[in-house]
């Protein structure tokens, strides 16, 4: 089915928005035909992927889509969400690498992850923003992750502490046990460094180690 779907974007070459909401059968096979056909769409300036429910893919499928993301370098908003994927984010390859992919996109405003579960420490290594001077909005949700702890903080901290320009930060932790106050020490650290912020978000839900 997504194969006929790659065939049928590739001839929108003048394409600035693409949504979609991807069914819950979806494949690596699928991701893989859904990646081979995004770079044809060159002109894309917004990306919004909905990843709900989709049991049959694994962290594996991520990595070709994460190759393909990175060359759309005229892409200026970028939404993914990841709901209730316990095999594609609880392995961490795929993750990394689309995590990694974000510093090719050089025009980029604003990055939303309104739904990751399952993150680990090793999930956000890869987080790189130093080629994003262009970057105004951060909205990240994390939850679920009982292997998210002060060190994944650290990794998400320095990288967003390279955006001269970012005026929006919204960060939220639900169920995370392991960030505990060395976590939050790393975020404050960040944001004195962001002198140009003009609105916080910040949410700990359940995060039963901070005092």
């Amino acid at each position: 089915g997504v194969l006929y779907l790659t065939h049928g974007l590739k001839r929108f070459k003048a394409l600035r928005r693409l949504t979609l909401d991807l069914p819950s059968g979806i494949t690596d096979r699928g991701l893989f035909y859904l990646a081979k056909g995004l770079p044809n769409l060159n002109s894309l300036q917004k990306i919004y992927f909905r990843f709900c429910y989709c049991a049959q893919f694994t962290d594996a499928g991520l990595v070709p889509l994460s190759q393909a993301l990175k060359k759309l370098i005229l892409v200026k908003r970028i939404q993914l969400q990841f709901l209730h994927l316990d095999q594609a984010v609880a392995a961490e390859k795929g993750v990394k690498k689309l995590n990694g992919s974000f510093n090719r996109l050089s025009r980029l405003e604003s990055i939303t992850l309104p739904e990751s579960f399952n993150m680990s420490d090793q999930s956000l290594s890869r987080m790189n923003f130093k080629r994003l001077a262009s970057l105004e909005k951060v909205y990240f949700v994390f939850s679920k992750s009982p292997k998210l702890t002060d060190i994944g903080i650290c990794f998400l901290a320095k990288a967003l502490n390279r955006l001269p320009n970012l005026q929006r930060i919204t960060l939220k932790f639900w169920e995370c046990p392991e960030i505990g106050d060395l976590g939050l020490h790393y975020i404050w650290k960040m944001m004195k460094g962001l002198t140009g912020l003009q609105k916080i978000s910040l949410q700990f839900s359940h995060c039963l180690k901070i005092t």
